[in-house]
Order: structure tokens, then sequence, then C-alpha cells
């Protein structure tokens, strides 16, 4: 563990795992895993499969080796979700019901591998409002720390009343909800070809995890702050994976529409009752943000209480999100904000980092 060498704990709350126990739970959309040929390990989802090393007897299965690679680069805690391509919003209610609790079992069963230093956020059947409220209060007492949802879902956005009885819920229950995109398209064959002479992205899988996933972070915080969530739920928290999107470096493109709205008539003013600023206590970000010159401007717009580390862990683009806050040269108590005290308090991890803190205590006295 890292604060063997530090006073810090560090938590990292991006990282996803596939357990093998979700395998074939999803009706037709599966989802397998196995080798083709070449040997590589596949995951597939219907029509619509990647290549993952990894994925098979490796840290997305076995949290003894995914624990050995947090040693390595000096992260304490991890908050891990299913990898997004597994939301699946588009299975029917009942069948998202019961693939919601394979995962949120399976995932519980992962992190009993050491308590004190995995958590879980719970995936929720979104289809049915009703049966993702049930889900959250079954998954919160497997050990859940929040909820972890798409970009969109169900063809809504994050804005829609739709979803207001779980941000209700949420909010009395001082639950945070992580934003994390899926790619456009994959609920279709991303290879079907389209009418139309529009360009179809989903066809092109590069294109969409790596733009698209911050388009979808971009439209998701601002459909959120534009449309008067935050005025009728003041307590609800979100937090946004890959620094979210373009969202700090264009707020002040949504701040004019609140002061402008449009003279054409094709946009109205929107919602929100207050300046757009005043919401960002409501937000947080991951520093999932490559460049140190973008990732250092995250955290002057967000301010240190407004940012948590994180790694996209063992994915595509994973990166050492310890480093990536530690190389910036903040304040220590800035720092100390942004590797543990942020995340501590927004998922209720007090408990973890006070258990782990006495385990490294023990260990130094040997």
């Amino acid at each position: 563990m890292s604060a063997a060498q530090s006073d810090v704990i560090t938590i990292d709350i991006h990282g996803h795992v596939v357990p093998a126990s979700i395998v074939g739970h999803a009706g037709t959309y599966g989802p397998e895993i196995y080798r083709d040929d070449a040997g590589n390990a596949i995951l597939k989802i219907g029509s619509y499969s990647i290549i993952g090393e990894g994925l098979i007897d490796g840290p997305f299965q076995v949290p003894e080796l995914r624990l050995a690679e947090m040693d390595a680069v000096g992260v304490d805690i991890l908050g891990v979700s299913i990898t997004p391509l597994l939301l699946l919003y588009w299975l029917t209610p009942e069948e998202g019901a019961h693939w919601c609790r394979i995962v949120n079992d399976s995932m519980a069963e992962y992190c009993a591998a050491d308590p004190d230093r995995l958590f879980f956020l719970p995936t929720l059947p979104l289809q049915d409002i009703e049966a993702s409220i049930v889900e959250l209060e079954r998954a919160t007492a497997l050990g859940g720390r929040g909820i972890y949802i798409g970009s969109e879902a169900c063809g809504k956005p994050l804005s829609d009343e739709y979803f207001w009885p779980l941000y209700a819920k949420a909010e009395a229950t001082g639950t945070p909800i992580l934003i994390h995109p899926y790619p456009v398209g994959q609920d279709g064959d991303p290879g079907a070809e389209k009418d139309g002479e529009t360009h179809d992205w989903s066809k092109d899988a590069l294109m969409a995890w790596m733009a698209g996933y911050l388009h979808q972070e971009t439209l998701a915080v601002a459909s959120l702050l534009l449309s008067g969530v935050f005025d009728e739920f003041p307590g609800l928290k979100f937090s946004v994976t890959h620094g979210g999107g373009a969202v700090p470096y264009q707020f002040g493109r949504f701040e004019q529409l609140t002061l402008k709205g449009s003279d054409n008539g094709t946009v109205s003013k929107p919602k929100a009752k207050q300046p757009l600023r005043n919401y960002l206590k409501n937000l947080t970000f991951d520093c999932v943000v490559h460049d140190p010159k973008a990732r250092q401007y995250l955290v002057d717009f967000a301010g240190p209480e407004g940012v948590l580390i994180g790694s996209n862990f063992g994915g595509w683009d994973g990166v050492n999100g310890v480093d990536y806050i530690r190389e910036l040269g903040l304040p220590a108590d800035q720092e100390r904000k942004i590797l543990c005290d942020n995340a501590a308090e927004l998922f209720g991890l007090q408990d973890k980092v006070a258990n782990l803190q006495a385990r490294v205590a023990v260990a130094e006295r040997k």
C-alpha cells in the first residue's frame, strides 16, 4: 500500500471489472468471454465485441491481481464498476433487473477479496425506475457506495424528469452518482448500414470510445446544469469521468446561453434558476485528462475540492492517477484533498481509510 511510504491514503474512483460470474445472464446479449483462434481474449455483447487482455484469468476477474496492480502504482483504495459496455439499458425491464442483481452480486464478491481496499458502484436497471430504487437499496446493503450510470439511458438525457424519483432517493440518502458513457451504437450492430448521408460514427469504435465519450459527458453535464435538476435537488452529487469532457474548457459558453438565450427563437433560455457556477458544488470530476496543462486547468476550474483521482484502471487509456496529481506540484493540503479526502467524503469511505491507516500503523511497528 502506498501509505507505507506516505501519510495519505490514496483513493481512485474509476476502475472497471468483468467478473466471470456474469457470463450468460443478459439473455440474447450474453455476454460471452472467450479466446478466439488467435488467442485473443474476447468480450462479446450481442453483436458487439472487443479484445481485452486481462479479461480471462486476469485482473478484470481476479481481485488479487488487481490489488497487486494497485500496489505497483500507489493506489490504496479503488472503486470498481462494471465496464460501461455492460450497462445494457436496452434489455427488457425484467431482464434488466435480473442482470443488475447478477452484476452487483458479482462485484460485491470481487470486492470481498479485500473490503478495506475495494468498493463497488452499483449499476441499476434504469428501464424501470422503481426497480432501480429497489436494486439500489439492495446493492447498498451489499456494500455498494453510489450509483454508476451512463451519460444517457433509455433514450433520455439525464435531465429528464423520468429519472427524478431516483434522484430524490439519491439526495435523501446522500448517494453520489458516477457518470460514465458507453459507446454510441452499441445497442445495435455497430457495423450496420444506415440510410442517409450522415457519417455514422458508431461504426468507428476508436472514435466512439475516444471522442464519443467526451462528447457524451459534455452533453450529460450541460443537460443537468441547464435543466433545473440542481434547483429541484440541491443536495444531489454527480461525479464525471474523464475530466468532464469539454465542460471545464467551454463552461463560459454554457453561461453565455443563460445570459442571452437565442435571438432567433431556436434556443430558449435554460430552466436553471441560478448562475451556473453555483451548481459546481454538485459536481466533481476525475483526473483522467492526459495533458498536464489541461489537468492543471481542471483543478483551477473545479477547485481542489472538485477533483478526484481517476485512472480508468485497467482500461485502454488507463493512467497512474496518483502520479497525474502529484506531478502538478500542488500545495500539500490541496493534493491531499484530491488524493483522498474528496472521495472519502463523497462516497462515504472514511471507514476504509481508517482501517487502512490502522493496517499501516501495525505494519510499521513490526
